[in-house]
């Protein structure tokens, strides 16, 4: 009898364990499924945003305009109106210098490259490495810390866009990507990298590094220096901050960090770095302090305007292509210039 239950009870342990050990297959198998489920989900999400994804940029890029050489060429000026309707004010250098491919030297070239796009000779049109830099640091950092355009990008936005908030939407952006891989089928990159340095707002009225060269230096481009090459080069993302007459200390830390990116980027050494560094920021500067134009007749007043407008749009008028229309009496303005500018009317 004793051997009768002993028997029982193995037999019931095995029973337990056979139970147990089926339930646990049976449980391993199903948590199994549920993750593949889980992973058939995913990958079902993941396609559907993508061919979303890819549904949307092909509409959005149905729509892009049509970029011509004129574009790429031509400055996108502001005119200011006055009050009776006439213009009295391009905001464009009508005596622009356009350079060509062999007149751009190469340390200006160096110095474009790297702060603005150190890949530019090996990507599409679009950096995709940069994208997802200025994608991680926006987040890490704050939106717009970080921008992931490429020169091509820029050119296509100073030809087609603009820089104000109602060109900043994922449409414009998927334009802007499209169009830069098309210019870039069609022109070379030594012309694509002339176009921009023909085409940027320089500051002081001035389009284009050639013009810039000689406002700032009196000479052509290539005769540029390397502190005067990474002045240029740096100005382009903020030319009014970045102005050595007007803003000398902030025009000096960013010249010296597009020497500190042309060391990272292998085109000149520590010591070339450190040497120009060294230069006052002010040395080789044409003196602008003393020129006197009829635009001084309405400058004070124009300077109030484009400022409310850049406060008001927050655009930039010098690059933006407006029509302002101001309430500026050109006679009394001119009356007004001539009372405190002359001995006609007060005499001392």
């Amino acid at each position: 009898m004793p051997e009768k239950k002993e028997m029982s009870r193995v037999s019931k342990k095995q029973t337990q364990k056979a139970k147990r050990s089926k339930k646990g297959k049976k449980n391993k198998k199903s948590s199994s499924s549920l993750w593949k489920k889980i992973l058939v989900g995913m990958i079902i999400l993941i396609a559907a945003v993508l061919i979303g994804g890819m549904g949307l940029f092909a509409y959005y890029v149905s729509s892009a305009p049509d970029v011509t050489e004129n574009d790429l060429i031509d400055t996108v000026s502001s005119t200011l109106i006055d009050s009776k309707g006439n213009e009295f004010l391009s905001l464009s250098s009508e005596d622009r210098e356009l350079v060509s491919e062999n007149d751009v030297p190469q340390v200006l070239k160096d110095a474009i490259i790297a702060i603005e796009d150190q890949r530019f000779y090996t990507h599409i049109g679009i950096d995709p490495i940069r994208i997802a830099g200025a994608v991680v640091a926006n987040v890490t950092d704050g939106f717009a810390s970080e921008g992931g355009s490429t020169i091509t990008q820029q050119l296509i936005k100073l030809s087609v866009f603009s820089t104000g908030s109602e060109d900043q939407t994922l449409k414009r952006k998927a334009q802007e990507a499209w169009l830069s891989i098309k210019l870039e089928q069609k022109y070379s990159k030594e012309q694509i990298l002339t176009f921009y340095i023909n085409k940027v707002y320089m500051s002081a009225n001035q389009y284009g590094m050639g013009t810039a060269s000689e406002y700032y230096f009196g000479k052509p481009l290539a005769e540029l220096t390397l502190p005067e090459a990474a002045l240029l080069a740096g100005m382009p993302q903020a030319p009014n901050a970045y102005n050595p007459n007007t803003n000398p200390n902030d025009a000096t830390k960013r010249r010296n960090l597009v020497l500190d990116m042309m060391v990272e980027n292998g085109a000149i050494t520590a010591s070339e770095a450190q040497e120009a560094k060294a230069v006052d920021i002010s040395e080789g500067l044409v003196d602008h302090s003393d020129e006197e134009t009829n635009s001084l007749v309405f400058d004070p007043y124009v300077k109030e305007v484009l400022a409310e407008v850049e406060r008001k749009t927050n655009l930039d008028p010098y690059t933006s292509g407006l029509t302002i229309y101001t309430n500026l009496d050109m006679d009394a303005q001119q009356r007004l210039y001539d009372i405190v500018n002359t001995d006609e009317y007060v005499s001392i």
